[in-house]
Parts: structure tokens; C-alpha cells; sequence
């Protein structure tokens, strides 16, 4: 049985890497999940334009103005999303922007103030604006302090709106026309997590009116942008004749209606109310996983720093270190300990190399890489990525006459194999040769 389809295999399961067991993958693999295949059909297209100018200078203000639009294609022949029609769906965005720039104290003293405004196809308009202040200790800009604020949004992804997916549950989209198709909108619905402990103490003899208590519901109102106020400061520093450079930034972010998913169920029947006497008799509707805004306020901090260091005129050594946690997250843990918040991001990583600059025409670079490990989720699925450590090397050669560049390199010279996504494939080494050509150079 796959997807609710069975499949005659005969008197015998075939031999692993047998060609009966081919055929078999191939005959799923060419069958739509929506009919009892495997197949996931993704023609989906992204269609974008934007555009900027720089008005005339007045008064010292640098002035600069520029929107973009984009519009989404979904076409997955409902295998993914919610375009069961055979027909494209279609939704769009778009965004405007106005900067002004203004130098100070001998330009030493750099304000830039802006705003934007964007608005996306089913849900609320954010303006968001940001400031930054620059300012140079020294007259020659060696020593530079910068301080910035800003506000930011993230519009859900197209998965979070439109997805239509059986998983181990059936992923459906956080729209508010889904919400009440589904009917678990407003509290009409229960956490999978509180459902198990509903179900766990009526096994152990919790009456109804007991094992009630363990229920819990989640205000489900389709789904809005994530939103960030994000503080930051840093330094720039040249020493040695300029042979040395530091470099440090520190950043706190603070989130709004934080990105999670939850998984839920409502009523069998979506036009009815739900109610623990439902659970007790199993009247629910399949398991659904969501997007959701997650409550409180989940908070975040990154730190970076960097050095460079030109040992000779053509050898320069570079290293960094960036360092990233967030908290903030045990409310909505509380509220669903199911809940997944994608944060994704390791909590430390660095990266150190030598580069070799123009030795004649040759030029070339070794780098190595290190990732700790991290816990990485996405909706069906999570798990802990583990640390790999990655070496890098290039070697270039230019050919002024061709106004051309020939190089050859290798990204994980080592071919250590690693997984950076859950789920995904284990990366060994990538080995190339690039030409390069520069029209500009003619």
C-alpha cells in the first residue's frame, strides 16, 4: 500500500537493486501523488522587476527612490499545492522605497534614513523604515564606528499559503479561505500533542471530563508576516599602514509573530463544533500541519569578526568567526511542544584561508571551513546537522590579451562527505575548471 494505492508485487518483495525493484520505483516515480505515485510535479515560476534612481542632489541630500514587483506562479498539477483546476494560480507583490543620505562634520558623519512599503497578495501591508549613523574617528576613515536600527518583515512562503501535500500529515495551506474550508478556524481545533495526552490518560482510566483538561486549542486566524526591529553596532579598524583590518559587528533582533508550524486537528465534519466527546470517539478529521504565528517575543543575537592581514604584497591572510543564538521560544513550546520554529542556524562557524594576489598573472586561494552542529526543522521532518569541517582551493591564471581568466579549483578539496540539509544528499567534493571573459576590459 503507497498513498492509499496497492501495488501487486507478486509472491515475493524483489531483491534490493534487482531490476523487478527498478521498475517498481520507475512505475511510481512516473505516477502523480495524486492518483497513487510518487511523482511531485513542480513547474512553479517566479516573475520580477524592480527599478531605482538617484534624484538630484539638493542641499547635500542624496536622494533615492525604487519599487519592485513580482508575481507568483504556482503550477503543480495539485500534487503540491492547491491548483487542482490544471490550471496556473497566480498572486503577486510589490514594493516601494524612498533613501536619503546626508554627510555631516566633514564627512565624517554619515545619516541615511529610509523607508519601505510592500504589500502582498492575501495579507497585510508592512511599511518598514531603518536608520544608520557612520561616523569616522580620523580624518582618513581608519576607524569607523557604525550604529543602525531597522524593522523588517518576512511574507510567508508560497508553501505556507498554497500547500496541499499528504505527508505523515496532511500539510495544508494558512490561509483564512482554508482555514474555514477546513473548519478548524478560531479555537475549532486540537494540538496533535494534547490529542496524544487526551488519548494516553483515558487509556490509563482518566474519565472524559478528566482528560479534558489536557486539551488544548490554538487561535488559528490565517497567517501574518514575520516581523523583526533589529539593532545593530560595529567597527571597523586599519593598523600597521593599513596592513592589518578588524572588523566586529554585534546584532539583537527581537521577532513578532514568529514563523512555526503546528500540527492540529478539527472536527470530521468542518461545519461542525469540536468537542472532547469527538476525541473520546475518534470523530476527528486527518491530521493537518500549518504554518502558524507563533506567540511572545522570540529574540535573537549574531556576533561576527574578521581580520585580514597582507602578510607580503601579493599573500594576504583572512579569518572570521560569527556566533549566533536565539531564546525567547518556551511560551509557544508551552502552548504546543510540537511546535517547530526554523531557526536553522548554526551556532558557530568560522573560516580562515591565504589568498594569493597578483604574483604576475597567477593568482590563487586556499580556505578552510568549519560549521558546528545544529538543530535544522522544517515542517515533517528535523534533525541535528552535524559539525564538518571543509577545505577550498583555487588557482587562477588571467590572459590579458584574451581579456580573459582561466581558473581551476575545488570546493571540499578533501571530499569529505556531509549532509547541510535534513533530508538532503551527502556533498562530497565539487572539482571545476571556469573561463571567465570581461567585455568591459575590451
Amino acid at each position: 500500500m503507497f498513498l492509499g494505492t496497492r501495488w501487486d508485487v507478486g509472491g515475493a518483495w524483489p531483491a534490493p537493486g534487482s531490476p523487478e525493484l527498478r521498475r517498481l520505483v520507475d512505475s511510481l516515480s512516473r505516477i502523480p501523488v495524486t492518483v497513487g505515485g510518487a511523482r511531485l510535479i513542480n513547474r512553479c515560476g517566479l516573475y520580477h522587476a524592480e527599478g531605482q534612481y538617484e534624484l538630484p542632489r539638493w542641499g547635500g541630500i542624496q536622494t533615492i527612490v525604487g519599487g519592485s514587483f513580482r508575481v507568483f506562479e504556482i503550477n503543480s498539477q495539485g500534487t503540491i499545492f492547491i491548483d487542482t483546476t490544471g490550471r496556473p494560480l497566480y498572486n503577486w507583490e510589490a514594493g516601494a522605497y524612498v533613501q536619503v543620505r546626508r554627510s555631516f562634520f566633514a564627512e565624517r558623519l554619515q545619516a541615511t534614513v529610509g523607508v519601505r512599503y510592500d504589500y502582498r497578495q492575501y495579507l497585510v501591508g508592512q511599511a518598514t523604515p531603518r536608520i544608520a549613523l557612520n561616523y569616522a574617528w580620523d580624518s582618513k576613515a581608519q576607524h569607523i564606528f557604525r550604529v543602525a536600527y531597522q524593522m523588517g518583515f518576512r511574507n510567508p512562503l508560497n508553501e505556507a499559503l498554497f500547500i496541499n501535500l499528504q505527508t505523515d500529515a496532511k500539510l495544508v495551506g494558512a490561509l483564512p479561505q482554508t482555514d474555514q474550508a477546513l473548519g478548524i478556524a478560531g479555537t475549532n481545533n486540537y494540538t496533535q500533542s494534547s490529542v496524544q495526552a487526551f488519548r494516553a490518560a483515558r487509556a490509563a482510566g482518566a474519565s472524559i471530563e478528566e482528560a479534558a483538561k489536557l486539551l488544548r486549542s490554538l487561535p488559528i486566524a490565517g497567517i501574518r508576516p514575520e516581523k523583526v526591529q533589529a539593532f545593530e553596532v560595529g567597527v571597523r579598524h586599519l593598523f600597521l599602514q593599513q596592513k592589518l583590518l578588524l572588523e566586529a559587528t554585534y546584532a539583537y533582533q527581537r521577532y513578532k509573530d514568529f514563523h512555526g508550524n503546528v500540527r492540529l486537528y478539527g472536527p470530521k465534519d468542518p461545519t461542525q463544533t469540536l468537542t472532547p466527546q469527538d476525541v473520546d470517539a475518534g470523530n476527528l478529521s486527518p491530521l493537518y500541519g500549518r504554518y502558524y504565528n507563533t506567540p511572545g517575543t522570540p529574540q535573537a543575537q549574531f556576533f561576527t569578526a574578521s581580520l585580514q592581514y597582507r602578510l607580503t604584497r601579493h599573500l594576504l591572510f583572512g579569518a572570521n568567526y560569527g556566533y549566533a543564538s536565539a531564546w525567547g521560544l518556551e511560551g509557544a513550546k508551552e502552548i504546543d511542544p510540537g511546535l517547530k520554529i526554523f531557526f536553522n542556524t548554526p551556532p558557530h562557524r568560522a573560516n580562515a584561508g591565504l589568498m594569493l594576489q597578483n604574483l604576475g598573472r597567477w593568482n590563487a586561494q586556499l580556505w578552510w571551513q568549519w560549521v558546528h552542529a545544529y538543530l535544522f526543522e522544517i515542517p515533517n521532518y528535523e534533525r541535528v546537522v552535524p559539525t564538518y569541517n571543509l577545505l577550498h582551493a583555487q588557482v587562477g591564471y588571467r590572459l590579458p590579451r584574451w581579456h580573459s581568466e582561466v581558473r581551476v579549483g575545488a570546493q571540499n578539496l578533501l571530499n569529505f562527505y556531509h549532509i547541510e540539509v535534513p533530508g538532503g544528499p551527502r556533498i562530497g567534493g565539487i572539482y571545476y575548471v571556469q573561463y571567465t571573459f570581461d567585455p568591459f576590459s575590451l
